[in-house]
């Protein structure tokens, strides 16, 4: 298949991208391995219980059921747990948060992805702007933004 040089870019082999890949591979077999790192959540068997039953209660909802697996939910995020967390965060940093301050993203890696693809690379100025960082949280790497010749910029893992 030929792909664009966009396509290109995300069919390239990266760490990040093979990172991933052994990890799933992994995760997708039997194994004692006990998973330290990659992004991947601790398994806590209090938190998985109650993962299970909230699931299970909505489930057996079937109003619940639709707004929460068959509904699509606002590109910000299901409002309701935004509030919460807003609420939550408030109480415990002290500091007033509202739900329009909380963005959620279906991982870090794409939440870093389209936070530097917002504030860095060529502006309508025509000044380049960079976002870099000592280390990024769970994936423990630094991220340069670079300007190519043709191309708008994107995100280089390192």
């Amino acid at each position: 298949m030929q792909f664009s040089k966009y396509g290109k870019k995300y069919t390239k082999i990266s760490g990040i991208s093979s990172l991933m890949r052994d990890l799933g591979s992994a995760l997708s077999q039997e194994s004692n391995i006990i998973f330290m790192g990659g992004g991947n959540p601790a398994h806590i068997d209090e938190v998985y219980k109650k993962f299970s039953a909230q699931i299970q209660s909505i489930s057996t909802n079937e109003e619940s059921y639709k707004r929460f697996f068959v509904n699509y939910q606002s590109p910000e995020g299901n409002l309701d747990f935004r509030i919460a967390l807003s609420k939550l965060l408030s109480k415990e940093l002290g500091y007033p948060i509202s739900e329009n301050n909380i963005g959620l993203s279906n991982g870090s890696q794409s939440a870093f992805y389209t936070i530097f693809n917002i504030l860095a690379g060529e502006h309508a100025d025509g000044k380049f702007k960079s976002v870099m960082l000592p280390m990024i949280p769970e994936t423990k790497t630094v991220v340069k933004m670079e300007k190519e010749e043709e191309t708008n910029p994107e995100l280089q893992w390192r």
